[in-house]
């Protein structure tokens, strides 16, 4: 048995006809039936029956016929499949990111614009705090990285990026505000002060808030009232990034959280139905994102597409875009 006697047998059923079936298909009459006749003693079935006016299947044969055909459209699919990935150009594309929405926002639209029908774009997206992300683009196993961090870490980072012959270009910086529980103490109020939060337990869901906020609390209380004694500092710092559980210390323990403005932007993101955010002054706290190359690396089409999607959804200054 083989797949070109599969094929005579489909068409033949199809035309009801021997002759029929060997005009579509551009071969011989005799070389059909004996196709046929072959593979009926192979299978030891018998799939028509001859009649004066044409042919019948039999009830087998029909059984037959149908996985006869489920065997050619799975083998023209095999083929199609390994047939694209050989013409197809693969574009390898890695990107280091965390947090990841705007990342699978700007992916999801590169590959939507992308027109090129003899390229495909082979997408990974892996999560990597900013050390790690530097270090990946860094040993060049990512082409894009996208970091994030406060600015009081500025000589940090910028020290580790021009170590790591790393270049950094700036998406936006964000103000940070507070999140809490619209049936919080504090939910209703207007010109909320730091003070203010220090009775709360504090959420931490990144590394370093908390402890600036203390600091800060610290300063300002010393500096107001000379007593070191009576230095301000949150009632409880919680450190975790799960969302039930924030939710659930938000309402339950009047806790607060801090957010960027990057993660809870109106025109971006919805807040969840039970949040309040508030703003607050956090001394010259900010959220600094951009993204990072290696310094030696030239942007591809494909890596300047992305860039862009990046910058349209941080809707980066026109002084700031790649050219």
């Amino acid at each position: 048995m083989n797949l070109q006697q599969l094929k005579y047998v489909i068409e033949v059923e199809k035309c009801k006809s021997i002759n029929k079936a060997a005009r579509n298909l551009f071969v011989s009459q005799p070389s059909i039936s004996s196709a046929i006749k072959e593979l009926e003693d192979d299978i030891q079935i018998k799939i028509f029956n001859r009649t004066t006016s044409g042919v019948v299947v039999t009830e087998i044969g029909a059984a037959f016929i149908e996985d006869a055909r489920n065997i050619i459209n799975q083998t023209e699919n095999l083929g199609k499949k390994y047939t694209y990935s050989q013409t197809k150009a693969a574009i390898k594309f890695r990107v280091a990111a965390y947090p990841s929405d705007s990342v699978t926002k700007a992916g999801a639209n590169l590959i939507l614009n992308h027109n090129h029908p003899d390229e495909v774009i082979d997408l990974s997206i892996y999560a990597a705090p900013t050390y790690q992300a530097i270090d990946y683009v860094s040993q060049d196993k990512v082409d894009i990285g996208i970091i994030s961090y406060y600015n009081i870490f500025d000589n940090v980072n910028i020290g580790m990026i021009a170590h790591k012959d790393v270049e950094f270009h700036l998406l936006r910086e964000f103000a940070i505000r507070v999140a809490v529980d619209k049936s919080h103490p504090l939910a209703n109020t207007s010109n909320l002060k730091l003070e203010d939060l220090a009775m709360f337990p504090c959420i931490d869901p990144r590394t370093a808030i908390s402890e600036y906020i203390s600091e800060i609390l610290a300063f300002s209380t010393e500096e107001s009232s000379g007593d070191a004694e009576k230095v301000i500092t949150p009632n409880k710092i919680i450190k975790t990034d799960n969302m039930d559980l924030i939710n659930y210390l938000l309402k339950e323990m009047n806790a607060i959280t801090f957010l960027s403005y990057y993660e809870n932007c109106e025109k971006k993101v919805s807040y969840p139905p039970n949040f309040k955010v508030l703003d607050v002054y956090l001394g010259n706290l900010k959220e600094t994102r951009g993204w990072i190359k290696r310094k030696d690396k030239i942007l591809k089409s494909h890596e300047k597409e992305f860039v862009k999607q990046l910058e349209n959804y941080f809707e980066v200054p026109e002084h700031l875009r790649i050219p």
